[in-house]
C-alpha cells in the first residue's frame, strides 16, 4: 500500500468515527511523535483550541500513549483513555503505533461510542496495523 493509500485509509476510518455520532466534534489520528496524520471535522463546530494549542495538546496526547504503555505487560495494553474537560470529553484509543484521538460533546454516549471504536479497531487491526 502507498504512502497516499494509507493516508486515504486512516481519512476514511476518521470520517467513519466522526459520523458515528451527532456530539463526536473531532477524530484525528495522531503519530507517535504527536503529528497530525489524518483527522475529520464535524461540519460547523468550532475547535476549542487554535493549530498552535492543537499541535501541543497532540504531543501531549502522544507521550501520555506512550508511557502507558510501559505498564502493559503488568496491566495488559490500555483500551482506551476519557479525559472529561468543562467544555468536551477526549478519548484515546491505541492505534498500532499511533493513536486514534475523538473529541465529543459532554453528552457523547461514552461506552457506546467506545464500543463501536474498538470494533473499528479490532477490524482494522486483523488487516494490517
Amino acid at each position: 500500500m502507498t504512502y497516499q493509500e494509507t493516508l486515504d485509509e486512516l481519512e476514511s476510518i476518521c470520517e467513519k468515527i466522526v459520523e458515528m455520532n451527532p456530539s463526536i466534534r473531532f477524530v484525528g489520528i495522531i503519530s507517535d511523535k504527536g503529528r497530525l496524520l489524518a483527522g475529520r471535522k464535524k461540519e460547523g463546530i468550532e475547535f476549542h483550541v487554535n493549530e498552535k494549542d492543537h499541535e501541543m495538546l497532540f504531543m501531549g496526547l502522544a507521550l501520555k500513549e506512550r508511557m502507558r504503555r510501559d505498564y502493559d505487560e503488568q496491566l495488559g495494553p490500555v483500551d482506551y483513555t476519557v479525559s472529561h474537560r468543562a467544555r468536551c470529553v477526549i478519548m484515546g484509543f491505541p492505534f498500532g503505533e499511533n493513536t486514534l484521538y475523538v473529541s465529543g460533546e459532554k453528552d457523547l454516549d461514552l461506552a457506546k461510542v467506545a464500543s463501536r471504536i474498538l470494533e473499528i479497531i479490532k477490524a482494522k487491526s486483523k488487516n494490517q496495523l
